[in-house]
């Protein structure tokens, strides 16, 4: 029942779901009538009213009720910002503002703005507000920060995206030349200096790349093997970082690859779907597992 329960989407998923399918629409230029799309997505049509109301800035209501898109906006987006923002509309408490200028912000700035969201579970964000507001601009204007974290003083920051992943937020930025990630929540003292900074391109492309925040240009490969009860749910959507599938093998199981920067990225993953995967590479991550279940059960 867990694996199911795992599966299911959530609330901000069907809404972002939702909402991506309407902004396709009525970026083509499509009328948007509330019973017909209640009837399309299987839900009520005051449902459908209040997903009228997330979009209310691009909408005009015409005479026949139907909502369309406002000439401003029409035929303005493509695919990729279209998913984007849906994704913006269904995880409100995700940021801290939400008021008509900062969608109007967004509407207008969606393919080359500060934030990146990785996943739809998510926190109330206004304890950072004042954080990001100053990263977001020093992030527009490639302007090198210095800040505080973990009672370490940071100094010529180089920001580069403010990524949302599993609930929290996240600076992309790099120190030294390296590419790191920084907890939002840790960052204190922040100072935005006027020190200027030409982004990378390279850096930029690993960032929007990777599908967690675990962004790395040198990657270890991990293969698997996944047995026939679960493989499934790996045939279905990936579960592991850079997924592959390389083998399916004659047991009905598959041997899968997976790239990731740390150790701390997959252990976890594969502790969880025990006993029905085995690591068959690198020993060192096989051994790692075995030798934290040996504790566990030593506790």
């Amino acid at each position: 029942m867990e694996v199911v329960r795992m599966t299911e989407k959530t609330k901000s998923e069907k809404v972002a779901e939702r909402t991506t399918q309407m902004l396709i629409k009525l970026n083509n230029g499509d009328k948007l009538y509330i019973d017909r799309l209640a009837e399309e997505f299987g839900v009520n049509e005051r449902t459908i009213r209040r997903d009228f109301d997330r979009l209310g800035l691009i909408l005009d209501i015409q005479e026949d009720g139907a909502r369309v898109m406002t000439a401003n906006y029409l035929g303005n987006f493509n695919g990729k910002d279209l998913r984007q923002f849906s994704d913006f509309m269904g995880v409100k408490d995700l940021f801290p503002s939400m008021d008509d200028s900062f969608f109007r912000a967004m509407l207008t700035t969606i393919s080359n703005n500060a934030y990146m969201i990785k996943g739809h579970s998510h926190v109330d964000a206004k304890k950072s507000q004042p954080e990001m507001a100053a990263l977001e601009k020093a992030i527009k204007n490639n302007q090198v920060v210095q800040f505080t974290y973990n009672n370490k003083e940071r100094s010529s920051i180089k920001p580069y995206k403010l990524v949302s992943y599993k609930g929290a937020w996240y600076l992309a930025a790099t120190e030294s030349g390296e590419l790191k990630t920084y907890s939002l929540e840790k960052i204190g003292c922040l100072r935005v200096t006027e020190e200027a900074f030409t982004a990378c391109s390279e850096i930029e492309q690993t960032i929007k790349g990777e599908d967690s925040i675990w962004f790395s240009q040198e990657k270890k490969q991990v293969t698997l093997h996944i047995s026939k009860d679960v493989a499934y749910y790996f045939k279905r959507r990936q579960l592991l970082p850079n997924q592959e599938i390389t083998q399916e093998t004659q047991d009905g199981g598959l041997i899968v690859s997976s790239l990731v920067s740390d150790a701390s990225q997959i252990i976890p993953l594969i502790k969880y779907w025990l006993p029905h995967v085995e690591v068959i590479s690198p020993i060192e991550y096989k051994e790692q597992v075995l030798t934290d279940i040996k504790h566990y059960l030593e506790k």
